[in-house]
């Protein structure tokens, strides 16, 4: 994805380079436009503050079941804030060093709008291409379930009928087997692979990338636990949500198929 949105931002520097030398917009095409290798300072200042930017907003950390126009708008303003604070530190970074250049300021205003266009285009192309990966497995997060109730049997569901979001359920865990009657398990299409204490060998066992908590009735102290005992590694925690009031902020909603996860 980083490298994607590189060469739509390289690529859309040059296609606002190439406007601005012959269309007529919004003035007439520049006559002797300096050559593109004297804005290659400028490129690389307008790179590498909209990718930073983009990293600081957590632009790779996006839900995976996002609308394309949420995308879009997400996009389309965090390109904008970036351009304007690339032309902040261009003209700090640049001014007086030798590598200023006085360009046509009609080069980064086309850079701009083609930036929005070229990264929702990239991005686009790119969720496509990892779609089609994770239907046929390839790149799927390894998920396990703590839970085996209702809620469980729904979220794993919902799982295993949307390939695309990229998910491979492993197996469940309950708080006790010994609890547990055929009643329950009648609807559960999974292993059943232990018990809520044996989490930390589970996760490092199965190579679990996510864990998703469908514990609604949960109290506090037992929801912490579970928690705590999830925490392996970069393993990404879920919490689908009941009456969470307790729960401190900073948490964000994630969505699977209309049913709403903590994370």
């Amino acid at each position: 994805m980083i490298a994607v949105d590189i060469a739509m931002l390289v690529l859309a520097f040059g296609m606002g380079y190439s406007a601005r030398n012959n269309l007529p917009l919004p003035s007439l095409p520049v006559s002797d436009p300096p050559p593109f290798e004297r804005y290659f300072p400028i490129l690389m200042i307008h790179t590498v503050t909209i990718m930073t930017f983009f990293y600081f907003t957590r632009m790779y950390h996006m839900k995976r079941a996002i609308s394309r126009i949420d995308v879009g708008y997400t996009i389309a303003q965090n390109v904008s804030i970036g351009t304007f604070l690339a032309i902040a530190v261009e003209t700090l970074a640049l001014k007086n060093s030798g590598l200023d250049l006085d360009y046509p300021r009609g080069v980064l205003v086309y850079a701009w709008l083609f930036s929005i266009v070229t990264v929702v285009t990239g991005r686009e192309l790119h969720r496509q291409v990892v779609v089609r990966l994770r239907k046929v497995g390839i790149g799927r997060d390894r998920v396990l379930v703590v839970g085996v109730n209702q809620i469980a049997q729904s979220i794993i569901g919902q799982i295993q009928r949307s390939p695309q979001f990229g998910f491979e359920v492993v197996g469940a865990v309950d708080r006790s087997l010994a609890e547990l009657d055929e009643e329950k398990l009648s609807g559960l299409h999974i292993p059943l692979v232990g018990e809520v204490n044996e989490l930390p060998n589970l996760i490092d066992t199965f190579q679990i990338d996510e864990v998703i908590i469908a514990l609604p009735d949960a109290t506090r102290h037992e929801l912490m636990e579970i928690i705590s005992l999830s925490q392996r590694g970069t393993v990404d925690i879920k919490i689908f949500p009941d009456n969470f009031s307790f729960i401190t902020s900073g948490l964000t909603v994630d969505d699977l198929g209309g049913m709403p996860l903590l994370g």
